[in-house]
């Protein structure tokens, strides 16, 4: 009985501990920019927010 009532406790603290660290999410992933005229510039926005309760790093960034 008293291992059940330990488990009942201590399983919320199980589940916030997943949530620390930083988490990114997007409005979208991909754009379609059509067609592109050589040597005219293609800008696209990503919004995105930091869903985590940790710094968000972003390094490496590429395009494809």
């Amino acid at each position: 009985m008293i291992k059940h009532i330990f488990m009942i406790l201590t399983f919320p603290l199980i589940l916030l501990a997943q949530d620390q660290g930083a988490s990114i999410k997007f409005d979208h992933d991909k754009a379609d920019t059509g067609e592109i005229v050589q040597g005219e510039v293609a800008e696209h926005v990503f919004p995105f927010v930091n869903e985590g309760t940790d710094t968000l790093r972003i390094s490496n960034v590429y395009s494809s």
